[in-house]
């Protein structure tokens, strides 16, 4: 298990931070993980590091998360990861 730092609009629908794109319980999403932030999805293995890092701008830029309603979601991954430091 993983976590992410979503978006969640008024609705209650999850969404990347990033780019808005959505997030739906139980559907998988698939994106290769490239090096140098090339591809992939973005998680952390920690909750307390997952928070952290999102308060101090490393998870995204402060613009990016600006006057968002951000939760934080235990996902399941698989695959190749790349592990980036912070």
């Amino acid at each position: 298990m993983a976590y992410k730092v979503l978006a969640k609009e008024e609705d209650g629908t999850l969404v990347s931070a990033f780019d808005g794109s959505k997030y739906e319980f139980g559907k998988w999403r698939v994106q290769s993980a490239k090096a140098n932030h090339e591809g992939g999805y973005y998680c952390y293995f920690d909750k307390v590091l997952a928070v952290n890092a999102t308060k101090q701008g490393a998870t995204f830029h402060r613009n990016v998360s600006a006057g968002k309603n951000l939760v934080l979601c235990q996902v399941e991954i698989s695959g190749r990861h790349i592990a980036y430091d912070f």
